[in-house]
């Protein structure tokens, strides 16, 4: 008997969920690792709609699918509680903060130096703790992912508050700096405080992590020379200049939020710290990429695999041991000619090397469900002007 395909199996467990834009550009490494299981979920969450997800590896081309009906209504099911209850955002502040400074503490401690030493027993149980930590930093703020001024109408209007939504657009202009100008920012000041060119580098490492690449040092190094001066004198000024714009930014928003009414804050509130949650989530992304993709070197390279197969190999998969890589060697040679990935939402894994029959089935589905609905991307796309922030880089190439 044949086996059913990955594909097929994704879009029943999905059931009738609409299904995200195609995510290009997303790796086995971090994808696969299980964020998307129920376990993290449901510490954050009352709703359990499923959520699998598929990855596709075919040749140069690597997409991941998602349902996002649920991410809707989870975004639906925090507004609602908050509106009855401010405090769980604020303590869902707080957890978002615990997590943050737990990977801090593992990103700037685990420097390549320290790798090249440690036990790899040692090593592996830092990766579990990356992939829960990962878990949790994906369930948190997921519900921010799809928040739009219809979801909170909805809710508004159960509560007879929906003329607040004539502030929307004040609302939505973050008040914190892009990915990008905190990158800026965190390179310009750790240039000035680090004692050697060669301990920024490694410390900035993170800004150019995604997951479809990890820089290594000496790419980040050139990035940086190619991109900004090594005058101190300057960069003094341009990081003045930075705090400025954030003294100024900060002082507009304060006036305008004081000049609100109790209610109009509250909305306020919320959309800000989403906003916040979503974007800085990104740096913590990055530094879970960057920390177990080091870990990851030292790994191949003890067991004679090049670098370049890495995002091909599942973080989860890093957990089984150096001889489990080494045995594993020839079959992430052959996921680069052709992959598939299920990963259910009760963490169970599924994999196939019959990319290009995954391929076609879930191209023809997500075709005729867009016929059915509608251009869900351009949806999207209006999502993300209205909030007027990027998507965080769960889902980012």
């Amino acid at each position: 008997m044949a086996h059913k395909l990955l594909a097929k199996k994704f879009i029943e467990e999905s059931d009738t969920q609409e299904l995200w834009p195609p995510l290009y550009n997303s790796s086995i490494f971090v994808q696969a690792s299980g964020w998307n299981s129920y376990k993290y979920f449901k510490k954050y969450y009352y709703d359990n709609t499923p959520f699998p997800l598929l990855l596709v590896i075919d040749g140069n081309e690597s997409i991941m699918y998602l349902p996002i009906t649920q991410s809707r209504i989870k975004s639906k099911e925090l507004f609602r509680l908050y509106w009855d209850n401010p405090r769980i955002l604020q303590l869902r502040l707080v957890e978002f903060n615990k997590l943050a400074k737990r990977i801090d503490n593992i990103y700037f401690h685990l420097s390549y130096d320290y790798i090249s030493k440690a036990k790899i027993s040692k090593l592996l149980a830092i990766v579990k703790e990356l992939i829960i930590l990962t878990g949790n930093m994906s369930a948190l703020p997921f519900f921010t992912l799809n928040l739009d001024a219809n979801i909170c109408r909805d809710v508004l209007e159960e509560k007879h508050d929906s003329d607040l939504l004539k502030i929307w657009a004040d609302c939505t202009f973050a008040n914190f700096y892009s990915f990008e100008k905190r990158r800026e920012y965190f390179y310009f000041n750790t240039y000035l405080k680090e004692t050697t060119y060669e301990t920024v580098v490694e410390k900035c490492q993170y800004l150019f992590a995604n997951y479809n690449k990890v820089y290594n040092l000496k790419e980040v190094e050139e990035t940086f020379n190619s991109h900004y001066s090594t005058d101190r004198h300057q960069i003094k000024k341009l990081v003045e200049s930075i705090r400025k714009e954030e003294t100024s930014r900060n002082n507009k928003f304060n006036k305008w939020y004081q000049s609100l009414s109790f209610k109009e804050r509250k909305l306020a509130k919320f959309i800000q710290i989403s906003l916040y949650l979503r974007d800085f989530r990104k740096d913590y992304f990055a530094k879970m990429i960057t920390t177990s993709y080091r870990i990851a070197e030292r790994m191949f390279d003890q067991a004679g695999i090049p670098h370049d197969l890495i995002l091909l190999y599942g973080v989860d998969e890093l957990t089984r041991g150096q001889k489990a890589l080494q045995k594993s060697a020839h079959l992430i040679r052959e996921r680069k000619n052709g992959y598939c990935t299920l990963v259910h939402y009760d963490g169970r894994r599924e994999e196939s090397y019959s990319a290009a029959e995954n391929k076609k089935f879930i191209t023809n589905c997500y075709n005729k469900q867009q016929k059915q609905t509608g251009d869900t991307s351009q949806k999207l796309l209006m999502v993300r002007l209205v909030l007027r922030v990027k998507p965080g880089v769960l889902f980012e190439s």
